[in-house]
C-alpha cells in the first residue's frame, strides 16, 4: 500500500511535470525507483511499463541477518550491515538473529539521503558473530543473548543468559575459544561459572576470569 501511494503520488502531482504522468508513456521510471530507494532497502528493484495502461514493479526484499542497537534504537540488517528497518525492541520476539549492540563512542550509523543506510563496521565483525551465534545454538546448556561491540579493538563481548560475559578475540578461531571456555567451564569452574563477572578468552591458551 506505501508503494502504491508512492506512485500515485507521482502520477497526482502536477507541479513536477510538464507531461501529466497518467499517460503512461512518459511516466518516469527512473524517478519513481528513486523515490522507493529513498525509503526502502530492496536488493533488486525493476521498474517495467507495458503500454498502454500497465506498471510492473518487481521488487525483491533484502534478507533480515542481524539486530543491530545503538542508544535506544534498533534496527533489522542485512549480511554487509545495510539497514532494512527501524523496529521496535518490543517487536522483537524470536531469538532467530544475533542481537548485536554497539556500545563504543562513536556514532557509525551514517544516512543516505532521508534514511538510515549503513552500519560502519568492519564486517569482520558481523562475520564473526554469526560464526558465534551459530556455535551458541548448538550448545545445551549456555545461551547467548547479545553480542557487544565496543571500542576494544579485535573484540566481541558474548552476554550469557545467567552467566558471565565473554570475551573473544575476532582475530582467533572461534572453534578453538569455544572449546576453552567449555573445559573451564565444566572442569575447573563447574558450579562457580555463573558467578563470574567475565571469562576472557582473548590471549592464547591464557584464560582470565574475575
Amino acid at each position: 500500500n506505501e508503494i502504491e501511494d508512492i506512485i500515485l503520488k507521482q502520477i497526482n502531482d502536477k507541479r513536477l511535470f510538464i507531461l501529466h504522468q497518467k499517460n503512461l508513456f512518459v511516466f518516469n521510471k527512473k524517478l519513481l525507483k528513486n523515490s522507493l530507494n529513498k525509503k526502502y532497502c530492496f536488493s533488486n528493484l525493476i521498474i517495467n511499463k507495458k503500454l498502454p495502461d500497465s506498471l510492473f514493479i518487481n521488487i525483491q526484499e533484502k534478507s533480515y541477518a542481524y539486530i543491530f542497537n545503538q542508544d535506544e534504537k534498533y534496527y533489522y540488517i542485512d549480511s554487509d550491515g545495510y539497514i532494512i528497518n527501524e523496529v521496535s525492541p518490543l517487536d522483537i520476539k524470536e531469538k532467530k538473529y544475533p542481537l548485536i549492540s554497539y556500545r563504543g563512542k562513536d556514532n557509525i550509523i551514517s544516512y543516505n539521503n532521508t534514511k538510515y543506510d549503513k552500519i560502519e563496521i568492519d564486517n569482520k565483525y558481523f562475520i564473526y558473530i554469526k560464526s558465534l551465534f551459530n556455535n551458541f545454538l548448538s550448545l545445551k546448556d549456555l545461551t547467548s543473548e547479545k553480542f557487544i561491540i565496543d571500542d576494544e579493538i579485535d573484540t566481541v563481548k558474548v552476554y550469557i543468559q545467567n552467566g558471565p560475559i565473554i570475551y573473544f578475540n575476532t582475530n582467533n578461531d572461534v572453534n578453538k575459544q569455544i572449546k576453552k571456555l567449555l573445559i573451564i567451564k565444566d572442569e575447573k569452574l563447574k558450579n562457580e561459572f555463573e558467578k563470574k563477572n567475565y571469562i576472557d578468552l582473548r590471549y592464547g591458551d591464557m584464560i582470565y576470569y574475575r
